[in-house]
């Protein structure tokens, strides 16, 4: 029994030194409360503004993972911070670095809608990060949103939401702020396990670039890109990805850092037109599909401009557009991707001049399929083609329906 109790002390105390060992290594950070430049209006922002945009800066900044996080109760406007620095950062030398955001503008609007009143804010937060070890500012960026709603709090909610992801999507993109785990298992295919998860941010569509050094005998520690991959299912401590491609066969112990992106792949297309009736025609349009907190299965929406003269007559009635939603399905083979798709949308005629009129003219939809090609981590090209029915719903305009194939580009934001 003795022997026991020795050996589970023992346990529990090379745990405790292992999880403290862990703790210690990550580096602490000071964050100041959030500042007011001279032009930003601040006594429109109520305590309750600041106190909700603080909260948002704690829970997105804590939630990359890599810092121990210390509020300092003192705040900062962007022109004081060379003073900070020169007075030699208040004495705060056993921190790593000093996040200091500022609000630059911040713009209320009162509009009296038919519904009744509409809040508007317009509000730009500048965030500065100082590293103590060498009082100089490493990093700056400026976050410029807006928001609406039917009160004041409503508009700031929708901002702070807003401000939430793209600080998120900022830090990733600076070296003190990039995530580095390994691969820490092979699984069949090209599937690997990486040692983050949930409690670390980790969400569906997440991408991660593999890391390399340039050669084996490199002195510099300095890393590059040699590979990524997608996340394709999370758990609480790990998450399952995809190799998209890797200049080497990805390996355990393999570290990986966050491939920054706010979660929308935005595409611009042009397609070629057969309609049944025989009469050619094309449209362009722009379509953007959510790629964070998806994986294989994904909504979007888009936008095109038909030109169809058959159709609508050199444009007779005035300009044509068409909106669309849909759903698509991706299969993932190395750099390439197959993804069939189904949509369903309305036309619309705006009109060009005081003796047109706006009107709906039709509603269908179209399935389609379409192969990416992966050619820079940030772009794709892709072809693709399918079949459209769009039955009119105004008897002088006619329904158009037939074949179409087309190419384009998609940008990951």
């Amino acid at each position: 029994m003795k022997g026991l109790l020795l050996l589970l002390l023992s346990a529990v105390t090379f745990t405790a030194a292992v999880s403290a060992q862990d703790i210690q290594s990550k580096e602490e950070a000071g964050l100041l409360g959030i500042g007011y430049s001279e032009i930003s209006d601040s006594e429109n922002i109520t305590e309750e503004s600041i106190a909700l945009l603080e909260q948002q800066l704690i829970e997105t900044i804590s939630g990359i993972g890599i810092l121990n996080l210390r509020l300092i109760d003192y705040s900062l406007n962007a022109s004081e911070i060379s003073a900070f620095i020169e007075d030699g950062l208040m004495g705060y030398s056993d921190l790593s670095m000093i996040i200091i955001p500022s609000i630059t503008l911040y713009e209320p609007i009162i509009k009296e809608a038919d519904n009744g009143t509409v809040w508007e804010i317009e509000l730009a937060l500048s965030v500065s990060i100082i590293s103590v070890k060498t009082f100089s500012v490493t990093a700056q960026f400026l976050i410029n949103v807006f928001g609406a709603g039917t009160t004041e709090k409503e508009a700031l909610l929708m901002v702070s939401d807003i401000i939430k992801r793209q600080l998120k999507y900022k830090l990733q993109d600076i070296d003190e702020f990039m995530v580095e785990y390994g691969i820490i298992e092979k699984l069949p295919g090209d599937k690997v396990v990486i040692g983050m998860g949930a409690d670390d941010g980790v969400v569906l569509g997440d991408e991660f670039s593999i890391l390399s050094f340039p050669t084996p005998s490199s002195e510099q520690g300095v890393m590059e890109k040699a590979g990524l991959l997608v996340v394709s299912g999370v758990k609480e401590d790990i998450s399952f990805a995809k190799v998209i491609y890797a200049d080497n066969e990805a390996s355990i112990g393999d570290q990986l850092s966050v491939f920054p992106k706010i979660g929308i792949d935005s595409s611009v297309y042009g397609h070629v037109f057969f309609s049944e009736n025989g009469v050619p025609g094309g449209r362009s349009g722009i379509k953007a599909a959510v790629s964070r907190w998806f994986y294989d299965i994904r909504p979007f929406a888009g936008f095109e401009v038909p030109f169809l003269n058959g159709v609508f007559k050199d444009y007779l009635y005035g300009f044509p557009l068409s909106v669309y939603l849909g759903g698509e399905i991706i299969w993932y083979w190395r750099s390439f991707q197959l993804v069939p798709s189904v949509s369903v949308g309305s036309t619309m005629i705006f009109p060009l001049s005081s003796t047109q009129s706006f009107m709906f003219t039709h509603l269908g939809g179209q399935a389609e399929i379409t192969l990416n090609w992966l050619l820079f981590d940030r772009l794709r090209v892709f072809i693709e083609g399918g079949y459209c029915y769009w039955p009119s719903l105004n008897t002088s305009i006619e329904p158009y329906s037939g074949i179409f194939t087309g190419l384009g580009v998609t940008i990951k934001m």
